[in-house]
């Protein structure tokens, strides 16, 4: 009887324990929203210089393929690829512990790597003077912006929800 006894604390110790430990661990998804948020601001920067140098060398600031190859080339993929490694960090499960902000980041994370493989994209087109691969390029790109535009939609209406309670 006594161990009977003894088994049932020894059991019932060891629940109350892991109850506790994972109520200390456990995070809200408000919380793990905005420690998310945190984390992609710090890398922001990135992100506004390859979008700055980009559009100033496309659309009305275009001048010819050279300066676009040579910018692509030795900035803005050096500097897009350092931000998508930055941003799969921030994705990586370490970071991130809940399902619903896993997914938010999950569509931030494909519209990155559209992005990085739509400027690849046009890198290679011009290499091969291909304006077949160009125009699939800027579509990509297009492909991209509807992506991020969705993602910041999320993000928002999170953060108007997230912020009224």
């Amino acid at each position: 009887m006594k161990k009977i006894l003894l088994w049932l604390s020894i059991i019932l110790i060891t629940n109350t324990i892991t109850f506790v430990y994972a109520s200390l661990n456990s995070v809200s998804i408000q919380e793990d929203f905005k420690n998310y948020l945190h984390k992609k601001a710090l890398i922001s920067e990135i992100e506004e210089e390859v979008t700055t140098l980009f559009e100033s060398v496309t659309g009305e600031h275009y001048t010819n393929d050279k300066i676009l190859y040579d910018t692509l080339t030795e900035e803005i993929l050096p500097k897009y690829t350092l931000y998508q490694q930055k941003v799969n960090d921030i994705s990586n499960r370490l970071y991130i512990k809940t399902k619903e902000v896993k997914k938010i980041s999950g569509k931030y994370h494909h519209s990155v790597q559209s992005r990085l493989g739509a400027f690849q994209l046009l890198q290679a087109s011009i290499e091969e003077q291909d304006e077949e691969l160009k125009k699939q390029a800027y579509e990509s790109l297009v492909e991209a912006e509807k992506l991020l535009n969705d993602y910041w939609d999320i993000i928002h209406s999170l953060d108007l929800s997230y912020s009224a309670g």
